[in-house]
């Protein structure tokens, strides 16, 4: 459907799971790029939504938003 709307490249991301598209068998008609997403709130109490493009490892969702943050920039 994407592709057919003329999309390139797609970002594959889900709250808390990291993507592993070039893993996958299946050939798409358009690219897909890893990520993740995370959701919570900082130090301070504010709630922030947060869409990491990239392969991830370490994150798991009971680590908390603040130290997933810290997982994903390193």
């Amino acid at each position: 459907m994407y592709a057919g709307a003329g999309y390139d490249f797609l970002c594959r991301t889900d709250h808390c799971v990291t993507s592993a598209a070039a893993t996958e068998a299946e050939d798409y008609p358009v690219l897909w790029l890893d990520g993740i997403e995370l959701d919570g709130h900082d130090d301070g109490g504010a709630y922030y939504h947060v869409a990491c493009l990239g392969t991830f490892t370490g994150i798991t969702r009971d680590m908390g938003f603040m130290a997933a943050l810290r997982v994903a920039r390193e």
